[in-house]
């Protein structure tokens, strides 16, 4: 059963397609017919009872394969200076090779964006981790390569800059993986203070604040789908409220980086 799931999620069985005969199956992973017969009626009676449950599931297990494949195509460029992704059609077909279901129109190019910026920070959160970290003396060299390695990430990103209703109704927009690292290293100051803590109002997808310590940081977001990309990436706390309004009273903070909308 789960095999077959699988099969299904990765798209190596498209949807809508006829499945192996009972005895097919059987063949395929040596069982017996009858073996082969209660595989179906269990896969059927899961679909009747837990579709839904089911098929969230899925759709977020494609969506992380494809944010996990697009960060290893991203470190593999960084090598080879490459841009492995020259445009939406090619975003699409990864999509659709990971299992996510793709619309042909572009109904889906928003979500595609959203789990690009999630797959970039993952992978800018990854250059800072394998940094040295420095001594006070070493602080601009440091800051100067790790600069030099974002703003290539950055220019390998593929150009996509689709506008839905309500990205222009909440006034979406990414800020650039450069000026965030020059944000978070001005934040932070001429050292790396042990116990720096920084908020986030408006996070997005959390691109502003990949330069710091994700454990240090509360980041605040009201869009459901950059909340379900931020609560993966570890960080200290995950609010959703409008950010016009006061945070805890009696929460310190060392630093509030925004890019306000």
């Amino acid at each position: 059963i789960e095999d077959i799931k699988r099969r299904i999620i990765i798209g190596e069985i498209k949807l809508g397609e006829k499945l192996p005969s009972t005895r097919e199956l059987a063949v395929q992973y040596t069982v017996n017919p009858n073996t082969a017969a209660r595989i179906y009626n269990e896969l059927e009676a899961i679909a009747r009872l837990n579709g839904a449950d089911l098929s969230e599931k899925d759709r977020k297990m494609a969506e992380r394969k494809f944010v996990d494949n697009l960060s290893a195509a991203f470190n593999a460029a960084l090598e080879t200076d490459e841009k492995p992704y020259a445009s939406i059609t090619a975003l699409r077909k990864a999509a659709r090779e990971a299992g996510m279901e793709v619309g042909e129109n572009g109904e889906t190019d928003i979500k595609i964006q959203e789990l690009v910026e999630d797959a970039l920070v993952s992978v800018a959160r990854g250059i800072m981790r394998q940094a040295r970290i420095p001594g006070q003396r070493e602080i601009h060299k440091f800051r100067k390569e790790t600069f030099e390695k974002i703003k290539l990430l950055y220019n390998l990103q593929p150009t996509i800059s689709m506008r839905s209703s309500n990205r222009v109704a909440l006034q979406q927009y990414s800020t650039p993986l450069p000026m965030a690292f020059v944000a978070d290293m001005f934040a932070t100051g001429k050292i790396m203070r042990m116990f720096f803590s920084a908020l986030e109002p408006t996070a997005g997808n959390g691109m502003l604040v990949f330069g710091i310590d994700a454990k240090r940081v509360h980041v605040n977001e009201i869009d459901e789908n950059r909340l379900e990309n931020l609560r993966g990436q570890g960080f200290k706390e995950v609010t959703s409220q409008d950010a016009t309004q006061p945070f805890k009273q009696d929460q310190y903070y060392d630093a509030i980086i925004t890019n306000p909308p």
